[in-house]
């Protein structure tokens, strides 16, 4: 054979060799086509037909979802029974699952009396199960869909396990189903989760699922106990008008939204610890029976507790709230603990609201203003804390004023610091800690400047320090300060002396004799230094009674006689012993005694010119 006969030969292989593969090719296909199936067109009857050993119920289904309608129950007067293999062959199977329609497998009112395992399966269109009934357990575990879940409406009276479950949409399980058991651990939905309006009877577990919109527990939803530790919801998450039978234990969760627990929710037990919320936290309305723990909690912005909210034991301790608290008009039976709490607004506690307990806001940190004013408090501890703005104790735009319940009732103001304090006469307790105690200016309410504490009587002022049990100087140096910085140089020194006649007093009590003596001459001669006038007649009646002590008349006499001698002639009007007017030291303490007098005509004439006034 020629070159040209064997490259004939070799062509017209090629040739056919290549028909052959492209034969195989479009047989390959059409095969593969048959044995995925297609979905039908709209209004068209399904392509792919029901298995034989179907049972009636399960082929009228069939035909139903593959047209792309809801096969609905209500419609189908037999039989509502679907057995767990018909579901996976219609899911999971070709040529059933590619018939399927973009609508998914939508069943609705059907009834599983046996378990149900779709564990670790893929799904390429929806599942909805509506209104169906399902008596023993269902495994979803590992399931993996792009697109929703719903079962909203179903009873399932055995567990719900969906571990690890992947959504691509939305998952669905509201509007009146009912659940026991339902295990959402480490579920991975893209989408919103919405559970509103349904009833779980046993634990809803839910710790680090991840969901890419809202979390829905609202709208009359009944919860037992609800686990949503380290979970992290990207949208916001709603409560409102639920009941939560057993804890709701959100430690560590993360909410790049709101969290709304209000409106007119009940709760028991809520742990809130470590919890992240970008957005605001509303409790307003709601009721808590049990502790509500917020240890450590962030929120990015404000935390309403207010409105008629009802709560027992209330942990703040180390919570950061941005922006600002409030707590008007609600009820707090338990113990309130606020300390180390940072506030990046203002913290409202006024305006009605109850504190059936003490309340303890130690080392905290309010950036803005604290309000007190028109609420009923039993104790409240405010030392160490940090206020930039206003203490206010005033009275509510409704016109209510601070009260303590209790007779025994106290405000710790130790080592706080606030910006300015507002009151009234009437809001303090009746016992007060003020050891340390600082505030830049004091101020009135708005309707009348002039009540502010720097406006108050002398007696007023006292009063209000001596609320303070033990003795501090601190305290009313504070207050004598602000007053002379305020114009009342008179109040302030007033103030002073008070201090020091209750350091003498102090002194008489613990039987310190000689600082109490020391003390008492002070103040008798030298008004405690801060009363010019007095401090000069100490002057004079000291200078005196030196100088006649070492007079011949004075060594003759005594001590005594000398300070009599001093004190009777800067007194002129009054005479002590007329004895010593005819007594004559002689030298120049006779002439110093000359000069003594004159400062005692000095002296009377400013007592009269003072009663005159």
């Amino acid at each position: 054979m020629n070159r040209k006969s064997l490259y004939l030969v070799m062509t017209l292989s090629s040739v056919a060799l290549f028909l052959l593969a492209a034969v195989g090719s479009v047989c390959s296909y059409s095969a593969e086509r048959d044995l995925k199936g297609q979905p039908s067109p709209p209004g068209e009857v399904c392509r792919v037909p029901p298995e034989k050993g179907w049972s009636p119920q399960g082929k009228w289904v069939w035909e139903s979802v593959c047209a792309g309608k809801t096969a609905d129950f209500k419609e189908w007067p037999k039989s509502c029974v679907l057995r767990p293999e018909f579901l996976k062959t219609i899911l999971l199977r070709e040529p059933y699952r590619s018939a399927l329609t973009y609508k998914g497998a939508r069943i609705q009112g059907a009834r599983f009396v046996e378990p149900v395992d779709l564990s670790d399966a893929t799904l390429i269109q929806c599942m909805s199960l509506v209104d169906c009934t399902f008596l023993k357990d269902v495994t979803l575990d590992r399931l993996k869909t792009s697109s929703f879940v719903m079962l909203s409406g179903s009873k399932f009276r055995g567990g719900l396990s969906m571990n690890c479950m992947k959504v691509g949409g939305y998952l669905w399980m509201r509007d009146g189903g009912e659940f026991t058991e339902v295990n959402l651990e480490a579920a991975e939905i893209d989408s919103e989760v919405n559970m509103s309006n349904s009833k779980f009877g046993g634990k809803l577990d839910m710790y680090g699922t991840k969901v890419g919109g809202d979390l829905s527990l609202e709208t009359g939803a009944e919860f037992a106990e609800v686990e949503l530790m380290y979970a992290k919801i990207d949208g916001s998450v709603y409560m409102a008008n639920s009941k939560f039978g057993g804890k709701l234990d959100m430690y560590g969760t993360k909410v790049g939204g709101d969290l709304s627990l209000g409106k007119g929710a009940a709760f028991t037990e809520v742990k809130l610890i470590y919890a992240k919320i970008d957005g605001s936290v509303y409790m307003a309305k709601c009721k808590f029976g049990d502790k509500l723990d917020m240890y450590g909690m962030k929120v990015g912005g404000d935390l309403f507790m207010n409105d008629g909210a009802e709560f027992t034991k209330v942990n703040l301790v180390a919570a950061k709230i941005d922006g600002s608290v409030y707590m008007a008009k609600s009820k707090f039976g338990g113990e309130l603990h606020m300390n180390s709490m940072k506030v990046g607004g203002h913290l409202s506690m006024g305006d009605g609201a109850v504190f059936d307990n003490q309340v303890s806001m130690i080392l905290s940190r309010i950036e803005s203003h604290l309000s007190i004013s028109g609420s009923a408090f039993n104790s409240l501890d405010l030392a160490g804390t940090h206020v930039g703005g206003e203490l206010r104790l005033g009275r509510d735009e409704y016109g209510r004023e601070t009260q303590w319940v209790m007779g025994d009732s106290k405000l710790t103001l130790r080592n706080t610091e606030v910006g300015a304090l507002q009151d009234l006469k009437g809001s303090w307790p009746p016992n007060l800690e003020l050891d340390g105690f600082k505030y830049n200016r004091l101020i009135g309410t708005s309707e009348n400047e002039t009540s502010n504490m720097a406006y108050r009587p002398f007696n007023w002022l006292t009063q209000w320090l001596g609320k303070q049990k033990t003795y501090s100087p601190q305290s009313y140096e504070q207050l004598a300060d602000v007053l002379k910085k305020m114009g009342f140089p008179d109040n302030a020194n007033e103030i002073l002396i008070a201090s020091k006649k209750r350091e003498q007093k102090r002194a008489w009590d613990r039987r310190q004799w000689r600082n109490w003596f020391g003390l008492a001459v002070y103040g008798f001669f030298f008004g405690y230094g801060y009363r010019t006038f007095w401090s000069l007649v100490g002057v004079f009646v000291a200078a005196g009674w030196l100088i006649a002590l070492y007079t011949f008349q004075g060594k003759l006499k005594g001590p005594l006689w000398c300070f009599i001698y001093s004190l009777d002639l800067l007194l002129p009007i009054i005479q002590l012993d007329k004895r010593n007017y005819d007594t004559h030291l002689g030298g120049w303490a006779e002439r110093y005694f000359y000069a003594h007098k004159v400062f005692g005509y000095g002296l009377a004439t400013c007592v009269f010119s003072l009663i005159k006034q």
